[in-house]
């Protein structure tokens, strides 16, 4: 008898899952057309877990003088990690606004594709 081995979903592959569940309930939502979602969503999925899925990791070459002391290292440490922490959000956003609009694109094209009238998502994207 062979065994199977069951493999549990890493964090990367819920939050994949999640945002992939997000984005179809989203384009539903906005639309309520079915099969758009569905090939949408497809498409959103493989570029989500392609281009938007990167982690980001410092890394510092800060060589410090042997007689600095210790408050002040740790006053500069604080202050790289404030720095650090406001450019992850900077980027997290600028990732989230690249996925929005990779998703308006791929309405844009699903329509085109299928010779729809602009759907609901596509005039929420062109509200000024």
């Amino acid at each position: 008898m062979t065994a199977k081995i069951v493999s549990f979903p890493t964090p990367n592959d819920q939050m994949l899952q999640e945002m992939d569940r997000l984005i179809r309930a989203y384009l539903f939502e906005l639309t309520g057309n079915p099969e758009l979602t569905e090939q949408v969503g497809d498409r959103m999925s493989h570029f989500v877990a392609n281009y938007a899925n990167k982690t980001f990791e410092p890394c510092f070459n800060l060589p410090l003088p042997p007689d600095m002391p210790q408050q002040q290292i740790d006053h500069l440490m604080g202050v790289i990690d404030e720095g650090f922490q406001q450019n992850c959000r900077e980027i997290n956003e600028m990732i989230s606004k690249i996925i929005f609009e990779r998703m308006y694109f791929e309405v844009e094209y699903y329509e085109q594709l299928n010779s729809r009238p602009s759907s609901s998502l596509t005039q929420v994207k062109n509200r000024p």
